[in-house]
């Protein structure tokens, strides 16, 4: 009985648009967020940093990790988060996902070549690196098709021992054996109360979408890294990389209605919150300060992966973080979409028409805020990240979140 009031009181906040009202009640209530965290990990920054953030925050109820192709292949991202959530003792739920983007083009080597003579030079290719150079090495961790067990002893000199990951060889009790059965499985039985944060290609959510197509109106909120919308792009100059790797996954997510319709936060913003390159282009490196206290408190292998990654120099590159952050702790958001920071609206969360370029070979994969003659029935709003609360991101959430419990 008395979830089925918290449920009712948290429909009316939503209904009513009053998103602080229920984030205030659910602390004072002890609710947790229910999340699921969608990646293509990597070790330390910036998705293993999310990660050990959202496993180690009061607040949040994290589900499962489900695993993508993006800046490695898709196994060796499930050999990193498993040694990751091994470090902090976690038994969390991960589950093996796509390898390879929707569209097969997206893969050939000639498809690269034609979409650089257009213009558009690849700066950053990620686990696509190894399919656009042939001739580069060929690794176990380089092969998206290797058995995640494999690679982590590749990568860890040690036999896996965890148990709590899921494929085709193993399924959870509840039969979900992949990451796209399971992204439905628990939107369907927790309707309306899970966020997906989905910080790498979106090739997972789209095939969700496909085979559910109800999943999006029966997720509470779905938050992103990913877009470049008022700046440049980091794998080409048009694109950012994560909806770089599969604009056509990214095309049917940020097409899709989340949420319940017609309640206030779907008029306004369509229940999607994206951060793109705009929030790290707005914010200074991570203070060194910080940096050095959480070398000096954070788990020991933990540390060892910060320093043989990023090296003893705080980072400057936090794209995962951010969208980590806010689902924590939304209120870090100073402003939205291409405003400035003005104290005045109280950081109220408003969004824009969105669309990502999926034909032209020029613009490929640029994701653009739309004029108002080009907004069409296909067209969804979000709420784009312009500025962040940097004190409160990196005193009050990254530090206190990366420290040894």
């Amino acid at each position: 009985m008395k979830k089925v009031i918290i449920l009712l009181i948290n429909l009316f906040f939503m209904v009513s648009g009053f998103s602080q009202g229920t984030k205030d009640f659910n602390y004072k209530m002890n609710i947790k967020e229910k999340v699921i965290l969608d990646t293509d990990m990597v070790e330390g920054f910036d998705d293993g940093v999310a990660l050990l953030m959202l496993e180690n925050a009061q607040n949040i109820d994290l589900l499962g990790v489900t695993l993508v192709a993006g800046n490695t292949t898709m196994p060796r991202a499930c050999a990193t988060a498993i040694k990751q959530v091994e470090i902090i003792k976690s038994d969390t739920k991960i589950y093996l996902g796509s390898n390879l983007p929707l569209s097969e083009k997206r893969y050939t080597s000639s498809f690269f070549e034609e979409e650089e003579k257009a213009g558009n030079k690849i700066a950053y290719a990620g686990f696509l690196n190894i399919l656009k150079n042939k001739g580069i090495e060929q690794t176990i961790e380089n092969d998206p098709f290797a058995s995640y067990k494999d690679v982590y002893k590749y990568l860890y000199n040690k036999e896996c021992t965890y148990k709590n990951v899921y494929s085709t060889e193993k399924s959870d009790s509840s039969g979900c054996n992949n990451a796209v059965d399971f992204i439905i499985s628990q939107v369907n039985k927790y309707p309306n109360e899970v966020i997906l944060l989905a910080i790498g290609p979106l090739t997972n959510i789209a095939l969700a979408i496909e085979k559910d197509p109800s999943l999006p109106s029966k997720v509470k909120k779905i938050v992103y890294m990913g877009g470049a919308f008022y700046v440049e792009g980091n794998s080409t100059r048009n694109a950012e990389f994560n909806w770089w790797v599969d604009p056509d996954a990214a095309k049917i997510a940020i097409n899709s209605q989340w949420g319940i319709s017609k309640t206030t936060s779907s008029k306004e913003y369509n229940n999607q919150v994206i951060f793109g390159l705009e929030t790290t282009n707005n914010t200074k490196q991570m203070p060194q300060n910080i940096y050095n206290k959480i070398l000096d408190n954070t788990y020991d292998e933990f540390r060892e992966l910060l320093i043989r990654t990023k090296g003893l120099e705080s980072p400057r590159q936090l794209w995962d973080v951010f969208a980590a952050a806010y689902v924590i702790d939304p209120s870090i958001v100073l402003s939205w979409n291409n405003q400035e920071i003005d104290n005045t609206l109280n950081n109220k969360i408003n969004g824009v028409y969105i669309d990502i370029n999926t034909d032209s070979l020029e613009n490929y994969a640029q994701a653009t805020v739309l004029e108002k003659n080009e907004i069409n029935f296909k067209s969804k709003k979000a709420a784009i990240a312009n500025y962040v609360d940097e004190n409160k991101f990196f005193n009050e959430i990254v530090y206190p979140l990366l420290i040894k419990k």
